[in-house]
């Protein structure tokens, strides 16, 4: 049995120097066959680089999101990086348990959201103070998943930790009213 992943690599940099215009010339029906509508949505995948090889391997590596699905819905440690279970459907659920190691988490995880929620409403209702008062300015430095540099409201914005070359200068449009 061979490695999709590695096959997907072994097949990207074999292909890496060729231009998407070229899957075209050797494919003139290639702009009908590599579409798709369901309900609605219109997925169009000619102008990519995947090709009937990419495609297949693709399809292959696709046949284990059922079995990680599942695994994550059972609480198995399939956060490799950290050796845990994720939570993600522990946070977005509100009734029903979410075992880990078989103990149900939800007690407190809901705990947790709820302190989250009336620690925000003491924020926003000048309740909490900080060092200098109330606190009028809020910075949220994501630290991983789905994070974007985006204001979130006034005196909010929230900075990404990622780099490479295409990030932002975290909070670089944000101008403390203070010194600290």
């Amino acid at each position: 049995m061979t490695d999709p992943w590695a096959d997907l690599a072994a097949h990207r940099t074999a292909t890496r120097d060729r231009r998407i215009e070229a899957l075209f010339t050797v494919d003139p029906a290639r702009a009908e066959r590599c579409t798709l509508t369901a309900d609605g949505l219109h997925f169009d995948w000619s102008r990519t680089a995947i090709d009937d090889r990419a495609l297949t391997l693709l399809l292959e590596l696709a046949q284990g999101v059922p079995a990680r699905r599942d695994a994550m819905f059972a609480g198995e440690r399939i956060n490799e990086t950290e050796d845990r279970a994720v939570l993600h459907t522990a946070l977005r659920r509100r009734e029903g348990p979410v075992l880990v190691d078989g103990q149900d988490v939800m007690r407190g995880v809901l705990d947790t959201l709820a302190r989250m929620k009336d620690f925000a409403a003491d924020v926003r209702a000048g309740r909490f103070k900080g060092q200098g008062g109330a606190i009028t300015d809020v910075v949220n430095i994501g630290i991983g998943g789905r994070c974007r540099p985006v204001t979130t409201g006034r005196g909010c914005i929230s900075c990404p930790t990622w780099t490479g070359p295409t990030s932002p200068t975290p909070c670089a449009d944000w101008t403390p009213p203070r010194r600290w």
